[in-house]
């Protein structure tokens, strides 16, 4: 992934390496079935940093089951909701 700096010259630089988060979470906390990672980046974050530009991505996932009260519940990363306060 390549970003622009906002300078006169206008130079690409190229970002950091990329990571990505999945879900800790395996089961879903009402029914206790699977969780399934949903297709696609559910969070793609751009930090700026003293260091330079630092991309980050993440999925959700959902439950399984059907009848769950909490099927549209999404479970994220902890470790990436951790970036929003840093």
């Amino acid at each position: 992934m390549y970003l622009r700096r906002r300078d006169e010259n206008t130079k690409i630089v190229p970002s950091k390496a990329a990571p990505v988060f999945y879900p800790e979470q395996k089961r879903c906390l009402t029914c206790h079935q699977q969780l399934r990672v949903l297709p696609g980046l559910y969070i793609k974050k751009t930090i700026q940093t003293l260091n330079g530009v630092l991309w980050l991505g993440g999925y959700a996932a959902q439950c399984v089951n059907p009848k769950c009260r909490q099927r549209k519940t999404h479970y994220l990363s902890t470790q990436l909701a951790a970036f929003e306060f840093a």
